[in-house]
């Protein structure tokens, strides 16, 4: 289970938790201080979290601060390109969506696109987003004539992280100089100064990726990859593959590719559909020709409120917005006539239990709380109808 201020990952479950951690930030507000030592999650551990049910809610939040609380709380690196507003404000109260989709429509929200490049979800300019992945395959398929040792380098996982307020070309020499990468042309980066990154387990190529598109940027490879040149990102990036297709069913495969995309130039030979596109589409038509058995979200286990604990904070929230971002914790409520639930309430609460959080809302609202089960009941104090 994934929550805002904590994370109960798959494989990842700390034993020495005796509860599950929920927490619940409105406004501008900033997490509380992790662990900086737990490690980033990678690869498979990235996929799996991005299917696992989210529990974020937020409420107009900058996109900035909102994916720099979440990277840090799940472990996972989200990347928001320099060219985005990160000021643009997202709400997220649909706790019935996985991770991806929670992030998806945060990106929607802010007007970016999201991608994973390698271990990194990066948001970014639609454009930049839909041909990321496509470049960072074009320039790792380019070093297969490179002497192998020179592909191991380029292709090792590397961290590289950089403070707020670093220069673009401290940042470049930061992502080339571990790999042993001249830049010919460093000078085709403008002065600026950076917001605060991670690229963990990152390659070479991914991590070049990933930068350089944030200045409308990508890269070649020279001198037999000992070096790199910083050229325009490109207007489209595409790789060409063929796809082995039952011939029962060529004409269902060749149909829906059409279908999705009537503008790719698709050939058939010999048992084979072949297309120039971007590696996303070449995905799609393999799930298409293969389709993979994805597995089932398994149904909730009934809720047990004494294992959880909350860290709450709010600052003048109508309470019928509180009460319904606590619904996702598992909590119902039931709330008598005579309490007004626009009234704004402002706590801060660590590790409360939620009795602890129900009572808290209450005094504020001059009502008496209960809870029976998963229902917290409140009722106007005595006199003040």
């Amino acid at each position: 289970m994934v929550s805002w201020l904590g994370v109960v990952p798959p494989l990842e479950i700390r034993m020495a938790w005796r509860f599950f951690f929920v927490g619940l930030v409105f406004g501008l507000t900033t997490a509380l201080p992790v662990d900086a030592a737990d490690p980033w999650l990678a690869g498979s551990s990235v996929s799996a979290a991005l299917e696992e049910p989210c529990l974020a809610l937020f409420n107009k939040k900058p996109i900035r601060l909102a994916l720099r609380d979440l990277s840090g709380q799940l472990r996972i690196a989200m990347v928001l390109d320099r060219r985005c507003d990160p000021n643009r404000t997202v709400t997220l109260a649909d706790n019935r969506l996985s991770l991806k989709e929670a992030l998806a429509a945060a990106a929607e929200q802010s007007g970016t696109a999201m991608t994973t490049v390698g271990s990194v979800l990066y948001f970014g300019p639609p454009e930049s987003a839909g041909a990321l992945r496509t470049m960072a395959e074009l320039r790792r398929m380019e070093l297969t004539a490179s002497p192998p040792k020179r592909r191991a380098e380029l292709a090792r996982p590397r961290e590289v992280a950089w403070a707020d307020l670093a220069e673009p070309r401290e940042v470049l020499d930061r992502l080339t100089r571990p790999a042993g990468l001249r830049v010919l042309n460093p000078e085709q980066l403008p002065y600026d100064l950076m917001a605060e990154e991670t690229l963990p387990q990152s390659s070479t190529v991914e991590s070049l990726t990933l930068f350089c598109a944030q200045f409308g940027l990508g890269f070649e490879w020279s001198e037999n990859a000992a070096a790199i040149r910083l050229v325009p990102f490109p207007a489209a990036a595409t790789i060409t593959r063929p796809h082995p297709v039952p011939a029962a069913r060529m004409k269902e495969i060749t149909g829906q590719i059409r279908s999705a995309w009537p503008e790719l130039a698709v050939t058939t030979t010999a048992g084979k559909v072949e297309f120039a596109g971007r590696i996303e589409q070449h995905e799609q038509v393999e799930e298409w020709i293969r389709p993979a058995s994805k597995p089932v979200r398994p149904k909730p286990k009934p809720v047990d409120l004494s294992r959880k604990r909350l860290t709450f904070r709010v600052a003048q929230t109508p309470a019928r917005d509180v009460l319904k971002a606590l619904e996702a914790t598992g909590l119902a409520f039931d709330v008598a006539e005579g309490i007004d639930l626009d009234t704004r309430l402002s706590l801060e609460l660590r590790d409360a239990t939620p009795a602890e959080v129900v009572e808290a809302i209450a005094a504020q609202l001059r009502a008496v709380s209960e809870i029976d089960g998963t229902t917290a009941r409140l009722k106007p104090e005595a006199g003040t109808r």
